[in-house]
């Protein structure tokens, strides 16, 4: 097996280095088979034990161990405990025994329950057994109630026939009752129908027939009256079409006059423009000849402007020439400035970069003396700190820590000595170790019959569960809930009887409703054809609106018709003669005209609309049902107030019915509660009585212990146990185990003073590098202090070139500025006179241009308008006095249209009270028709008949009444027993279902966990035992081979052998001891003595050796190596040949093995020598320096060395 690493060492810039281990190459020859395989470093350490076939803690303990960690089988007892557990894999064995128990525990719990679900099961199987003998009974029961019921239901059948028949003989007086009742009511309606009639007309005295005559003719004198008012309304619109004619005339002349007019006032304007124009010019052109001379003036005056434009363009172009060459100049002088200047600029510029290193090296150079100052102290403080002898106090420290622990590890073996002695005390110690377990034991079933039942007799008996008062406290609660029980009982089979009568009047009162709504459904149904039920509490004010609505519907729709007639009208005499049907003025423009058509249009849409909303045959209908079922209403509203009353009684019924339901409900919840409260107490008799009986018997044990240790006192025994003194022997452990932290806390402050140090001298050399630096630095500002003198000299002869050039830039620019302004000056004066020139020009032609239009303007006025606007003033006069005549006919003839109107709309009033008068006087006739019936009826008979039917129907009602109350109570016994059967059949569906099933499956899952924790328990002991015979095993075979190898090897006298003895640890003695401390013992004479602290140095290597020597033996069969790392270290020389011997015996012993590897690391050849290596082996390696001081390895002849 070849295992190569990959290793890689990357140095940076900075001088920081990074080094981090690449992929590892495994190479194994297994039987010539070459086997390469590629992992990372921690996969290779899992990997390799199983290749090389053992564990990793004989690896890493035995087979490679370096020279530091070469003495562990003499280190204290945790790490040797420690590493002979991992090399033994005790820690698996302990996690598979640690998972039996808590198996075991997980399953003495799950045991623990189904043994209390078993029982609850057994408790709930008895239970229904009984709830199935009650339900069959109560069965029984409603079987011969059922037969009883079917009796009673014959009988009323035979009552029921008899009553009909009694019902068919009387029911001719009936008739004649119901038709005295029937009249009665149609003349309470009738007269209310005269009284709303009488209130809501004016009441006529004519005849009969002349009212219906009247109301014949109507028609046609409504025909004539609408004749007539067309006729009228024609006229209107003859008119109104003669004005807007005239209108748009007078019109068409007031815009004409308006123009003429327009023109007056214009021409008066031009004749005083014209006149001013005169009045400006005549100093200028004189009296005679003003137009010619005014146009010779203006030519003059363009001439003159043309000519001199041109020379003042070829003056102003000399000008500006002069001006560019002296900017150019300027340009010129600037840009060589600005070069200096940028180059004074970024030397200044490396000049402040320069002086602030300076600067700062002049601060280091601050810092270069606080640098040595620093350094100073950390040389003075590195010598205190090796002056000081810190090292050697803890050093002293640390040696008196361990004298103490050897104290106490010498008690302990002193408490060893008595717990031996003390084992052997005999008869009297064993009692009182067995009376003390069957005490306990007798305690830990107390507690866990409290665990399991202190929440149940907490809840039952109001007292937390004491073994002491146990019983008395059970015996007390379990008389109260039995009392608790039988007053429960009685309360709820007190309201079961109320309940069951409670439902009796429910179900008659609810088929009385049934009944009696079934006879008003009918008149509800026809009612409700014309209003819905929520008008019905209102309707007289319904019917009151609707005639309030039907007058004011009327009255809008005859509104609205004779607004559209105008409107129609209007629209069409606008069309016809272009002229405001308001104001008869004609329109000034189009827009207007179709502006006002549209207003109107979309008036007469809204009128339109309204007619078409008004729908008067419609409410004329409505109103006419209303009053038609007016007596119908009243009968209606009587029923509802009975059914409402009717529906009041049943709900108080329900809501009682309900009140006792819950109390029935709530009786069953506290039945069935006191009920298993009984239960439980039964439950607790058991645990209550086994924990009385324990409590004795822990009283009886506590005096037999009492009277053994008095006759142990008067003995002179020892009274201290066994535990006793294991407990003082955890004490001394303890105390042991702190002196070790101690111990340990010492070589930590001892390490961490020495790394103190090591700090220091860091510190120190650090310090020099940073002094090194800081000079060197200083040495740079030296430099740069050159660099920046000749730079100022530069800038310094820049300035001044700077300086010369800035001078002449100055004369040239006041050059510049100096022609500037003269160009400026001749280009201001020149453009003035231009412009005023121009000016003058321009306001000359517009005077000229202005004096042509007046002339022409003047003369057309003279020539044409003056006639124009005499004539249409006339025209204007005539029209207005014809619009004035035709307004005051229009006025007459619409007034008269309106009168017209009026009465049209007055006569539908009219028509509609003739009809009115006509109805009142058909339900008077019917009123006199009615009583007249009803004198004629014979009531007397009738009545008697009534009297004689009610007596006969009274005894058979009773006779009913009662059989029927009889006979409701047993439905209603009935009932209940059947809500009570399937009570007890939804409880056992829902709380018993499958109960002998489940009772089977917990049962048998309960002896199924048994049976598992058994077998558990069976193999947890047998693998523990096997462990331990392991272990025992090994113990020997290691003993074995250690004292062999010591007695071939050791050569004094002092020691006869070395052993390693695995004691019990003392946290598992009562726990099959699967945990052992281990220590390594010398001995002499059979007397054995802890070796730790005890042995010189070349024993402690010596035994290590021999120990390592021996675990390979035993535990590395499979991987016969074994490395030796200087194991001559504090050997004397005849131990050194006596190891040399051994190992040459061993080698000789086991050469014969193809595995076997004895490794050798050492500095002392005669070693190798007394091993007779050459015997065995051609060459070695050996490891020296070259003269670089880097480590070399080369293979040596062994017979050459």
């Amino acid at each position: 097996m070849i295992l190569s690493k990959s290793l890689q060492l990357v140095l940076k810039s900075n001088n920081s280095s990074t080094f981090k281990t690449l992929e590892n190459q495994l190479v194994a020859i297994n039987k010539g088979e070459r086997t390469t395989v590629s992992q990372k470093a921690n996969e290779v350490e899992q990997l390799l034990p199983n290749l090389l076939g053992t564990s990793k803690a004989i690896l890493n303990y035995v087979i490679f161990c370096h020279q530091d960690d070469s003495l562990w089988p003499i280190s204290e007892a945790s790490v040797l405990k420690k590493r002979f557990d991992e090399i033994f894999d005790s820690v698996k064995f302990i996690k598979v025994l640690d998972n039996f128990k808590a198996i075991n525990k997980d399953m003495a719990l799950d045991i623990k329950l189904l043994n209390n679900n078993v029982g609850h099961l057994s408790n709930d199987k008895k239970r229904a057994s009984e709830k199935k003998n009650t339900l069959a009974a109560v069965e029984n029961t409603i079987l011969q109630y059922n037969s009883e019921i079917e009796q009673m239901s014959n009988e009323l059948q035979v009552l029921d026939a008899e009553a009909e028949r009694l019902f068919s003989s009387n029911q001719d007086f009936e008739k004649v009752l119901s038709e005295l009742d029937s009249l009665k009511q149609r003349l309470t309606s009738l007269r209310e129908q005269e009284d709303r009639l009488e209130a809501s007309i004016t009441v006529l005295t004519d005849s009969d027939a002349k009212l219906e005559e009247s109301l014949g003719n109507f028609t046609e004198t409504l025909s004539q009256k609408n004749k007539e008012l067309e006729q009228t309304r024609a006229a209107l619109e003859s008119l109104n079409s003669k004005l807007q004619t005239e209108q748009r005339r007078l019109n068409g002349l007031v815009r004409e006059e308006g123009e003429l007019v327009t023109l007056t006032t214009q021409y008066q304007s031009n004749l005083e423009k014209r006149l001013q124009i005169q009045h400006q010019f005549d100093g200028e052109l004189g009296d005679q000849g003003f137009e010619i001379n005014f146009e010779k003036k203006v030519e003059d005056l363009s001439k003159y402007i043309k000519t001199e434009e041109p020379k003042y363009e070829q003056q102003n172009e000399k000008l500006q020439h002069e001006i560019r060459q002296l900017r150019d100049q300027v340009s010129t002088e600037a840009e060589h400035a600005k070069y200096m200047k940028a180059d004074i600029s970024s030397l200044t510029t490396k000049n402040q970069s320069m002086t602030r290193a300076i600067e700062g090296m002049e601060v280091n150079t601050t810092k270069l003396v606080v640098e040595k100052a620093l350094l100073e102290k950390l040389l003075e403080k590195l010598t205190a700190s090796k002056s000081n002898n810190k090292a050697d106090v803890l050093a002293k420290s640390i040696e008196q820590r361990e004298l103490t622990i050897l104290d106490a590890e010498s008690s302990i073996e002193s408490l060893n000595k008595s717990i031996s002695q003390a084992s052997m005390h005999g008869a009297v110690m064993a009692k009182v170790e067995l009376l003390n377990e069957s005490k306990q034991s007798d305690i830990a079933m107390i507690q866990a019959l409290k665990d399991e039942n202190a929440d149940l007799f907490k809840l039952r008996t109001g007292h937390d569960l004491e073994a002491s008062a146990c019983k008395e406290q059970w015996e007390t609660a379990f008389e109260g809930l039995k009392s608790r029980k039988d007053n429960v009982l009685n309360t709820h089979e007190q309201i079961a009887r109320e309940n069951t009568k409670i439902q009796d009047e429910y179900s008659r009162l609810t088929t009385e409703l049934k009944d009696y709504q079934s006879k008003t459904r009918d008149s509800q149904r026809f009612v409700f054809k014309f209003i819905t039920k929520e008008e019905l509490p209102n309707f007289s004010k319904i019917l009151e609106d609707r005639q309030v609505e039907y007058d004011q519907a009327m009255e809008v729709y005859e509104s609205a018709k004779a607004a559209l007639r105008i409107n129609e009208g209007a629209i069409r005499k606008t069309k016809a003669d272009r002229i405001c049907p308001t104001c008869r003025r004609g329109f000034d423009t189009e827009a207007i005209f179709d502006t006002i058509l549209e207003t109107l249009a979309k008036a007469g849409e809204g009128l339109k609309a309204i007619i078409m909303k008004s729908q008067i045959e419609e409410i004329r209908t409505e109103l006419a049902n209303l009053r038609s079922i007016s007596a119908d209403v009243s009968e209606v509203r009587i029923m509802s107030e009975t059914t409402d009353r009717m529906k009041t009684e049943i709900k108080a019924a329900e809501d009682a019915l309900n009140k006792k339901t819950s109390e029935l409900h709530r009786s069953e919840l506290e039945l069935k509660d006191a009920t298993n409260a009984l239960l439980d107490m039964e439950h607790l008799r058991e645990a209550v009585g086994q924990m009385n009986r324990l409590m004795t018997d822990i009283n009886q044990k506590e005096n037999e212990l009492h009277a053994v240790k008095e006759q142990m006192s008067s003995s002179g025994l020892q009274s201290e146990t066994i535990e006793e003194l294991e407990s003082l022997r955890r004490t001394k452990m303890y105390e042991c185990k702190a002196l070790r932290e101690e111990l340990k806390d010492l070589l930590y402050t001892k390490e961490r003073v020495q790394n103190a140090q090591s700090a220091l001298e860091k510190e120190v050399s650090d310090k020099r590098l940073v002094i090194s630096e800081l000079e060197r630095k200083s040495l740079q500002s030296v430099n740069l202090r050159k660099i920046v003198e000749e730079n100022v000299l530069k800038i310094r002869e820049y300035t001044e070139t700077v300086a010369v050039s800035e001078t002449k830039q100055k004369e040239l620019k006041e050059a510049l500025i100096a022609a500037s302004d003269e160009q400026e000056a001749f280009t201001r004066k020149k453009t003035l006179e231009l412009n005023e020139l121009k000016a003058e020009l321009s306001k000359l032609s517009a005077k000229l241009n202005e004096w042509h239009n007046l002339k022409a303007a003047i003369m057309q006025y003279e020539e044409h308008d003056i006639l124009r606007l005499q004539n249409c003033q006339s025209k204007i006069a005539d029209t207005k006095s014809t619009i004035a005549r035709l307004n005051h006919e229009i006025s007459d003839c619409d007034s008269l249209t309106r009168t017209m109107e009026r009465d049209l709309s007055e006569t539908d009033n009219l028509k509609r009270n003739l009809r009115l008068n006509l109805d009142l006087r058909s339900i008077r006739k019917q009123i006199a028709a009615t009583e007249s019936r009803l004198e004629k009826l014979d009531t007397q008979n009738a009545l008697v008949m009534r009297d004689e039917y009610v007596k006969k129907s009274e005894v058979l009602r009773q006779k009913f009444s009662d059989l029927k109350s009889v006979h409701s109570q047993k439905i209603g016994e009935v009932s209940q027993m059947q809500k009570n059967a399937q009570l007890l059949r939804n409880e056992l569906e829902r709380d018993y279902n499958k109960i002998g099933e489940r009772h089977k499956e917990e049962f048998t899952r309960l002896q199924t966990k048994m049976l598992l924790s058994n077998d558990i328990t069976i193999y947890s002991k047998a693998l523990d035992n096997a462990v331990m015979k392991y272990h025992s095993l090994k113990m020997k075979e290691i003993n074995k081979i250690i004292d062999e190898l010591w007695k071939k090897t050791y050569s004094g006298t002092d020691v006869d052998t070395i052993l390693i003895k695995s004691d019990m640890a003392s946290s598992q003695v009562k726990s099959a001891g699967r945990s052992y401390n281990y220590r390594v013992v010398m001995v002499k004479q059979d007397t054995e003595l802890d070796m730790r602290g005890r042995c010189s140095a070349g024993q402690k290597v010596l035994a290590s050796i021999i120990i390592r020597l021996a675990l390979a033996e035993s535990f590395g069969v499979n991987c016969g190596i074994i490395a030796l790392d200087e194991p001559t270290t504090n050997l004397d020389e005849p131990n050194i040949e006596s190891l040399a011997r051994s190992l040459n015996q061993l080698i000789e012993n086991r050469q014969s093995q193809n595995n076997f590897q004895l490794i050798v690391i050492t500095h002392d050849e005669k070693f190798l020598t007394h091993m007779k290596a050459a015997q065995f082996t051609d060459h070695y390696y050996r490891v020296s320096r070259n003269e670089r001081q880097k480590s070399e390895i080369g293979l040596i002849n062994i017979n050459s060395s």
